[in-house]
């Protein structure tokens, strides 16, 4: 035998002696290692015998070997110790392993075999779940198996070391549920070292689901450069293993999982989804008498360290904000949150938020009543707000280069303070921007939305990240709306004369900058945004240069190829419809003065409103961000401009 022979026989592994007709391959029935196992496997070191499927006969790799991503080697040769892979691509592997099965469950659609060490109760929670929780919350595991499960999901202690030094993220977690007055004036920030640390697999499930929660919402602060790391699976794994479980949840860590899981879905811009977790961590506070401090819950963990005061407030501004974005009633009655003016144990901003939470309370009832009269005491609230916190404190944002964590956070909070306060007064003096009688409801609420939008351009130029402060991004919308339309409808023209350069100018730059987010963020809702703003922007132009103004007719049900439409999700069809003349005495003269053509016209109408929506495709009811961007903002402000929310139907027609 030549030295060539020798050599190939040396590198061929010995044929094993196998049954006649067998076809499979050495790693469907490798031995099972891994606690997180793969689909097939069964008790720890026992073999897989899993069948061995080929798409067909002459398929050199079978399809569990695709799927694994690893070599196809027949079973008629010996078994082959594989390298291990590093340990961090081995951990990665089990959590993607894990979030698969989760997913899986959730579909409804779970056939996959199961160790019985750390995934046989996957198959246990598919089958209890058509009789018990709905889809999306699986029945848990015990606490010890559940815990090691997501322990194992946690990243290694380095990269969440890195994670919580990058940045502000681990100020921004301890500022959901820690005073501002600890925080800022007395010094008491708690070191990234000593917030990264993490949990043992011994622990609580719902402190590891805390810990999951806070990397994820550290990964959100990133910024747009960075974020090609994925928080959602961390979020997805305690928000389905844990949070959705009561059960789990009767502790100060509880508490403070649903008030993450919250803020992160209000960030991602998911206003419906988060506003159910908000009216849960509600009700569980309630539960535990945080709201008339009867009692301190348990606590799990010796090293949390939140106050139970904030948290409270905290879920009732997130509750009442959310809901009046999206024209719902609050489920937190009954409740003064703010003193008269600033204690000298708060700061100003903290003072502020705490009186915000009041007038969404007001503004809401408004709304759900339908009472004109209360809006003068409303405004009146927000200009004694506005008077009780010193000048300074209104002042621009100035975020300087040798600004600390502390300070930039600090800075933060004020600059979207202000963006909220000044979005309040547009949302309030909405409905009657269009009413030619309402010249001070008119002219507070432009006044409103510049100081929106301007504020909006400098906050952006620094938070470039816009899961970051994500209400924000909903004001500046709104403002943007309010400020075109009100340049669109002719009797405002006198006006605004002299303000319309520089109005159109503020709004083009804020389309250049939701243009820029979208592109470092790929995000829908600047996106959306962006388009709708320059479509009106485009009519406006057309206006100026004398080609008329709109209105809306309650006689005309045709759309000419003059007429713009806006489809409005569960609120029907925006019809601007163009009238050709130069000037607003022109077009007095030019309206119908027919009680038939136009029953309610109070001031010359800009839109129609036609309730056909429900011929359109709609987003489903709970649709995430990405399939509905607005998530019924869009709703809310053109019924609170028809009139809809003060049960009128003050300026526009119904068509």
């Amino acid at each position: 035998m030549d030295r060539d022979a020798v050599n190939s026989s040396e590198s061929t592994p010995p044929k094993r002696a196998l049954r006649r007709g067998t076809r499979s391959c050495a790693e469907c029935m490798c031995p099972a290692t891994s606690i997180l196992s793969r689909r097939g496997l069964t008790e720890s070191g026992k073999k897989r015998k899993v069948r061995c499927y080929f798409e067909h006969s002459a398929a050199p790799i079978c399809v569990g070997c695709q799927r694994r991503e690893t070599p196809c080697i027949g079973q008629e040769y010996t078994d082959v110790p594989a390298t291990e892979p590093p340990e961090h691509e081995q951990r990665l592997k089990r959590v993607e392993y894990m979030v698969e099965a989760i997913l899986d469950v959730m579909r409804g659609g779970s056939n996959r075999q199961a160790s019985s060490d750390g995934g046989s109760w996957h198959m246990e929670a598919a089958q209890r779940s058509r009789d018990g929780p709905g889809i999306g919350c699986q029945v848990p595991p015990t606490t010890s198996s559940l815990s090691r499960m997501l322990h194992a999901a946690l990243p290694s202690q380095q990269d969440v070391d890195t994670l919580f030094s990058t940045g502000r993220a681990a100020l921004y977690v301890q500022v959901l549920c820690n005073s501002y007055s600890e925080l800022f004036e007395e010094g008491k920030v708690r070191p990234s070292s000593a917030m990264s640390v993490l949990p043992p697999a011994t622990a609580h499930p719902v402190v590891l689901a805390k810990k999951l929660l806070q990397i994820a919402l550290c990964i959100q602060q990133l910024a747009p450069s960075n974020i090609n790391l994925d928080g959602t699976r961390y979020f997805t794994l305690a928000s389905s293993m844990v949070t959705c479980h009561e059960e789990l949840l009767d502790s100060v860590e509880g508490l403070e999982c649903v008030v993450y899981e919250a803020a992160y879905l209000v960030n991602c811009g998911n206003l419906r989804r988060a506003l159910i977790v908000l009216r849960r961590a509600a009700t569980l506070a309630h539960l535990m008498g945080i709201h008339r401090s009867l009692r301190l819950p348990k606590q799990h963990d010796p090293a949390t360290h939140v106050s139970l005061t904030v948290i409270w407030a905290h879920v009732a501004f997130l509750e009442r904000y959310v809901a009046l974005l999206l024209g719902m009633p609050t489920s937190i009655t009954g409740t003064q949150f703010a003193s008269a003016s600033p204690s000298k144990d708060e700061t100003n901003s903290q003072w502020m938020e705490r009186a915000q939470i009041d007038v969404f309370g007001l503004i809401i009832q408004r709304n759900m009543a339908g009472r004109y009269g209360s809006v003068t005491e409303i405004d009146q609230e927000l200009n004694r707000m506005a008077n009780s916190v010193p000048e300074k404190w209104w002042s621009p944002m100035n975020v300087r280069p040798d600004m600390n964590e502390e300070e930039m956070m600090e800075e933060l909070i004020r600059a979207q303070s202000q963006i909220i306060h000044y979005n309040l007064l547009t949302v309030l003096h909405l409905p009657y921007l269009l009413r030619t009688e309402s010249d001070y409801s008119k002219s507070t609420c432009l006044y409103a939305s510049r100081e929106v939008l301007t504020r909006y351009i400098g906050f952006r130029s620094v938070i470039s990240s816009v899961f970051c402060c994500r209400p924000v991004d909903f004001c500046a919308f709104a403002a943007a709306l309010a400020l075109l339309l009100a340049h669109l409808d002719w009797s405002n023209s006198h006006m605004l004369a002299h303000q319309r350069l520089s109005d159109i100018a503020l709004i083009r730059s804020v389309v250049d900058k939701l243009d820029e987010l979208n592109g470092l963020n790929h995000d829908e809702l600047s996106r959306e945004a962006a388009g709708l703003s320059r479509k009106l922007l485009d009519l406006e132009e057309r206006c100026s240069q004398g080609e008329g103004a709109y209105y809306g007719s309650i006689a005309d049900n045709k759309e000419s190829s003059e007429d713009e439409v806006l489809q409005i999700p569960y609120f029907g069809t925006v019809k601007l419809s163009r009238m050709s003349f130069a000037s607003p005495t022109a077009a007095i003269s030019k309206l119908p003065n027919t009680t038939a053509e136009a029953p309610l016209f109070v001031c010359g109408p800009l839109v129609a409103f036609r309730p056909d929506g429900q011929d359109e495709m709609m987003p489903d009811l709970m649709a995430g961000p990405e399939d509905w961007a607005f998530q019924g903002v869009d709703t809310v402000f053109f019924d609170s401009l028809s009139g809809g929310g003060v049960g009128g139907g003050f300026g526009w027609d119904g068509v």
